[in-house]
This record gives structure tokens, sequence and C-alpha cells, in this order.
């Protein structure tokens, strides 16, 4: 199964030079034509490759001076459709995180963006005789003080991660940091929309995080609103690496939107060829439970013929215990759920499949929303 991205739109004539080139070595992409009335002179045919030979793609270019000018390449853009975003917090599961980033990273050709966001309320400082121009200055001093011991913070992380590189302990890959003040989870969001990583990987305390602390938790927030798939890795998790993923459990209840989000599933490097048990949610009143259980089968084998799928009932109402029951059983190295959009009120007195199991299990989590 390919999945496609589009490095160039260009004219018929240069659309076939760039097929030429990559042609001669090895890479095989096609070209459609994006406009109805185009011509030959027309910039109007796209160069479609597979997403996996992006890098042996720019590396084949640079063989060709001014190739970004003559076929209008924009490397950071193609750079950028491939990167991951790891937000971090300087704990140990942001170390966690960063393994399996830098792992996963290493197998797609893709380059990672370390991002810190920080909080740094001001107060004004007053008296009864002070003036503004003071308080001023005072909060400005604040701000750089705050500023210098986070920036600190991020330098000696990055530093450490060039060491276990250097090391051996993760792989090699290009990778830079960021740093941003402001809420975090909005930044997160921020720089998500702003940039469009392929996918926002972030560490959790999983099991050992606290009930009372599960709307506050950053990387909740991040899975409610981020439109890029989140992974949630665990800090207690054995799962170092997407080679360490055998079999993904997707949580469906046959809506169709769960259709859309298993595309984007499959869509996903490294993630197409990994066995896929459906975790289906079975309410004990539902009657209709094994028709659509048919329809749903019927609709993903003809769609996906060259894949062998599992299909395990899970009671919808001890969504927790059965599921973590079926994780153990089943083997499944990473658990995958879709999100909807909903408002706040209902966050809070309903939290979402994803909000649960996050907190409730040391298997990595994949959240896809529509």
């Amino acid at each position: 199964m390919y999945n496609y991205t589009t490095i160039a739109i260009v004219t018929a004539e240069k659309s076939e030079i760039l097929r030429a080139i990559l042609h001669d070595n090895g890479i095989q992409c096609k070209i459609e034509n994006n406009y109805i009335n185009s011509s030959l002179f027309t910039p109007g045919f796209l160069v479609r490759i597979d997403r996996s030979d992006l890098t042996k793609v720019l590396e084949i270019l640079k063989k060709y001076p001014g190739y970004e000018q003559t076929f209008g390449i924009d490397v950071e853009k193609i750079k950028m459709k491939r990167m991951i975003l790891v937000p971090i917090d300087f704990s140990e599961h942001s170390q966690k995180a960063c393994e399996f980033a830098f792992n996963y990273a290493f197998l797609t050709g893709s380059p990672i963006k370390i991002f810190h966001a920080y909080f740094s309320p001001l107060y004004s400082i007053s008296f009864p005789d002070n003036d503004t121009f003071n308080g001023d200055i005072r909060d400005e001093e604040i701000q750089h003080e705050m500023y210098d011991i986070v920036k600190s913070q991020l330098d000696s992380f990055v530093s450490d991660l060039k060491s276990q590189i250097l090391n051996g302990k993760l792989p090699d890959v290009e990778f830079s940091a960021e740093l941003s003040e402001g809420i975090p989870e909005e930044e997160i969001q921020r720089w998500a929309n702003l940039n469009k990583p392929s996918i926002i990987i972030m560490g959790t305390r999983g099991k050992s995080q606290k009930e009372a602390d599960m709307l506050g938790s950053v990387t909740a927030e991040v899975i409610d609103s981020s439109k890029i798939p989140v992974i949630a890795i665990p800090d207690m998790t054995s799962v170092n690496s997407i080679k360490d993923i055998v079999k993904i459990g997707f949580v469906t209840n046959f809506d169709q939107r769960d259709l859309i989000c298993f595309y984007k599933l499959m869509d996903i490097a490294g993630i197409k060829d990994k066995k896929i048990c459906f975790l289906c949610l079975s309410p004990s009143d539902d009657t209709s439970y094994n028709t659509r259980l048919y329809e749903f089968k019927k609709y993903i084998n003809e769609h996906y013929k060259d894949k062998e799928f599992e299909y395990i009932n899970v009671d919808e109402d001890d969504l927790l215990k059965n599921t973590d029951e079926m994780i153990q059983k089943e083997n499944i190295n990473l658990l995958t759920i879709t999100t909807h959009k909903r408002n706040v009120f209902a966050r809070l007195f309903n939290p979402s499949i994803a909000h649960k199991v996050i907190f409730h299990s040391d298997t990595p989590l994949l959240v896809i929303r529509n």
C-alpha cells in the first residue's frame, strides 16, 4: 500500500524530466493532472512519491544543482510534512517519549522538533507610592530570569540527548529544539497548527498518574484538541520503538467516523505492516451488534484484501477493566482510539475513552481525531 505525498507541481515536460531522474535512481513516482483545463505548459502536474522514499529523493536531488528552482521543490516544507513534534517538560516520561521518537524517526527518516512551553505569570510589584514604570522594569527582570532558567534546562536536555547519540543509546537523527512562553497545551497546539507535523509524541505517567490530575494533564489536553495524531508513551512501558509494536488494538463501536480514522492509521509511517486487532465495544443491551459487526467486517475486508484482521468483543459497560484485560491477553503493544470534538462541559462530566485509558494502562496510546 502506497502512502503518496506531492513533492512538486510542475509543467508536463518538467514532470517527465523529474520522473526520469527518479526512475534512474530506483524511485517510483506517479504524475497526476491537477487541473481539468491545464495545458502542457501549465504548472498543474503533480509529481507524487511514496512518503517512505522522501529521504532518498532529497539525497538524489542534491546531485542536481538548482533543482529547487527548476522543479519548485520546497525542501523545508517537505521536511516539515515528516516532522515529529515531541513536547517535553524535562521529566523522566519526557525522556521515555524521546527514546521512542528518536527510534521512530530513524526508521522513517523523519526530523524531530523538541518543544518546551513554559508559563510565566507576571505580577507587578506595587506600593502605595510606586509608579507603573518601576513595576514594568521588575516585570521584565522576572521574565528574563524565568527565560534564562528554562533556556538552561532546555540546553541541558538537548546536551543530554546529544550525549546519548554519541554513546549509541539513541540513533543519530536530525533534531532541533524550540522554546515558547505560554500555556503549554495552547502553545503545543499553536505550533502544530502552524507547522503541521506528521505526528506528536508525548510522555505520560500511565498507571502512576493520580486520578485527580487527569483533566489537568498537558498530554490529555493535547489529545483533546489536536488534529494531528498523538502517541502517548507511558513512562513504564516496555515499548521503546515502533519495532517493538507487533499488534495494534483499534477500539471501535462501528461508527463511520472510526473508519475514516482507520484510514489515517493505515497511512501513518511504520504502521501498515502491523497486525490489527479491532476491539469492538458492545453495550449489553445492543441487539444490533452482530449485524453492525458483520457490515463492518465486510467493508474492511473489501478495502484491505491483502491483510487479515482480528475482532474481539469488549463489554462497553466495563470498558477500563475489559480493555486492559484484552491488551494483556492479546499481546497488544499499541492501543488506538478515535476522539471526536465535544464541548468543555461534556469533557468534565463524561471524560473521553482516551482520557480513561491513558491513565489506566502502561500500553502506548495512539489517538486519532476525525
